[in-house]
C-alpha cells in the first residue's frame, strides 16, 4: 500500500506499460479523471490529505519528463480506488505482441522511457530476443 501512485498523462506510454512484459493474459489501461489538484506548496503533509488529488511533482527528473509522469496523492492507501472516473481498456491477449511493435515504430521503447544506460541496455536486448 502507498498513498503515491504514478500515472502518464500520455495514453501511449500507458499503452506501452501494460504489454512491456511477456504474458499470455489480456492488459488493461487504466484512465482515471482527477478533479482535485494538491498544492505541495501549501500542503506538505501526506497524511493530511482527505481525498484523492492528483500531484505534480516538484523536483522533475528525466524518467518523469520521458514517461509524461504525474502522482495521485490517496489518504487510504489500505482502500481500492473505487471511483466512476476510473475507465477499464482491455488490451486482448492477442493484441499484445503486436501493439508493442506498434508502440515501438512509434518511438515509445525501454530506451526513451528510461534514459541512461539501463533503458538503452534492456531495450537492446530486447531488440535481439525479437530479432526485430
Amino acid at each position: 500500500p502507498t498513498r503515491l501512485l504514478d500515472w502518464s498523462l500520455n495514453p501511449l506510454v500507458a499503452a506501452y506499460f501494460a504489454v512491456e512484459k511477456e504474458h499470455s493474459s489480456d492488459s488493461f489501461i487504466y484512465a482515471y479523471h482527477v478533479g482535485n489538484s494538491l498544492d505541495l506548496d501549501k500542503n506538505t503533509d501526506p497524511f493530511s490529505v482527505h481525498e484523492v488529488s492528483s500531484v505534480y511533482p516538484q523536483h522533475i527528473t528525466q524518467r518523469i519528463i520521458a514517461q509524461s509522469g504525474i502522482f495521485t496523492v490517496h489518504p487510504f492507501p489500505y482502500e481500492p480506488l473505487n471511483s466512476d472516473s476510473v475507465k477499464k481498456i482491455v488490451i486482448s491477449s492477442g493484441c499484445r505482441r503486436d501493439l508493442k511493435f506498434i508502440l515501438y515504430r512509434y518511438g515509445l521503447t525501454r530506451s526513451s522511457l528510461f534514459p541512461g544506460l539501463d533503458g538503452l541496455s534492456e531495450h537492446l536486448e530486447w531488440l535481439r530476443v525479437e530479432k526485430y
